[in-house]
Protein backbone atom coordinates (compact mmCIF):
# COMPACT_ATOMS: atom_id res chain seq x y z
CA UNK A 1 0.00 0.00 0.00
CA UNK A 2 1.66 3.14 -1.09
CA UNK A 3 -0.39 5.24 1.03
CA UNK A 4 0.68 6.04 4.15
CA UNK A 5 -2.99 7.08 6.07
CA UNK A 6 -5.40 5.12 3.64
CA UNK A 7 -8.08 3.10 5.48
CA UNK A 8 -7.90 0.46 2.31
CA UNK A 9 -5.97 -2.04 4.84
CA UNK A 10 -8.11 -1.65 7.94
CA UNK A 11 -11.11 -2.87 5.38
CA UNK A 12 -9.26 -6.07 4.02
CA UNK A 13 -8.01 -7.62 7.00
CA UNK A 14 -9.28 -7.56 9.99
CA UNK A 15 -5.50 -7.73 12.16
CA UNK A 16 -4.09 -4.07 13.81
CA UNK A 17 -7.18 -2.68 13.03
CA UNK A 18 -7.78 0.48 15.42
CA UNK A 19 -10.44 0.36 17.91
CA UNK A 20 -12.12 2.99 16.51
CA UNK A 21 -12.40 1.69 13.30
CA UNK A 22 -15.86 0.80 12.03
CA UNK A 23 -15.74 -1.42 8.66
CA UNK A 24 -19.06 -2.53 8.60
CA UNK A 25 -20.76 0.69 8.54
CA UNK A 26 -19.17 0.80 5.10
CA UNK A 27 -19.22 -3.12 3.81
CA UNK A 28 -22.98 -3.08 4.81
CA UNK A 29 -23.26 -0.07 2.49
CA UNK A 30 -21.76 -2.00 -0.12
CA UNK A 31 -24.14 -5.38 0.44
CA UNK A 32 -21.13 -6.54 2.11
CA UNK A 33 -20.58 -7.83 5.89
CA UNK A 34 -17.06 -8.20 7.84
CA UNK A 35 -16.49 -11.36 6.77
CA UNK A 36 -13.58 -12.97 5.07
CA UNK A 37 -15.47 -13.35 1.85
CA UNK A 38 -17.09 -9.60 2.29
CA UNK A 39 -13.39 -7.65 2.42
CA UNK A 40 -12.77 -9.91 -0.72
CA UNK A 41 -15.45 -8.71 -2.13
CA UNK A 42 -14.67 -4.92 -1.14
CA UNK A 43 -10.91 -5.80 -2.63
CA UNK A 44 -12.30 -6.88 -5.68
CA UNK A 45 -14.56 -3.86 -5.83
CA UNK A 46 -11.66 -0.89 -4.87
CA UNK A 47 -9.18 -3.03 -7.67
CA UNK A 48 -11.90 -2.42 -10.41
CA UNK A 49 -12.74 1.19 -9.64
CA UNK A 50 -9.12 1.42 -9.56
CA UNK A 51 -8.07 0.35 -12.83
CA UNK A 52 -11.00 1.53 -14.31
CA UNK A 53 -9.46 5.35 -13.15
CA UNK A 54 -6.41 3.90 -14.93
CA UNK A 55 -8.33 3.46 -17.90
CA UNK A 56 -9.23 6.83 -17.69
CA UNK A 57 -13.40 5.94 -16.50
CA UNK A 58 -14.82 7.95 -14.50
CA UNK A 59 -16.21 5.72 -11.47
CA UNK A 60 -20.08 6.08 -11.70
CA UNK A 61 -20.48 7.41 -7.93
CA UNK A 62 -18.51 10.13 -8.91
CA UNK A 63 -20.37 11.16 -12.21
CA UNK A 64 -23.56 11.38 -9.89
CA UNK A 65 -21.95 13.48 -7.68
CA UNK A 66 -20.61 15.68 -10.34
CA UNK A 67 -24.42 16.45 -11.31
CA UNK A 68 -25.49 17.27 -7.47
CA UNK A 69 -26.82 13.98 -6.37
CA UNK A 70 -25.97 13.31 -2.64
CA UNK A 71 -23.94 10.07 -1.84
CA UNK A 72 -24.91 8.50 1.57
CA UNK A 73 -27.99 7.73 3.47
CA UNK A 74 -30.90 9.80 4.77
CA UNK A 75 -29.01 10.10 7.64
CA UNK A 76 -25.66 11.12 6.34
CA UNK A 77 -27.99 14.04 4.57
Amino acid sequence: MDYRWSSYPFYVRTVKRPEWFEAQRVLNGLGSQDTAEGRRKYARRMRGRAEAVLRGEEPLELAELRRGWCLGSESFR
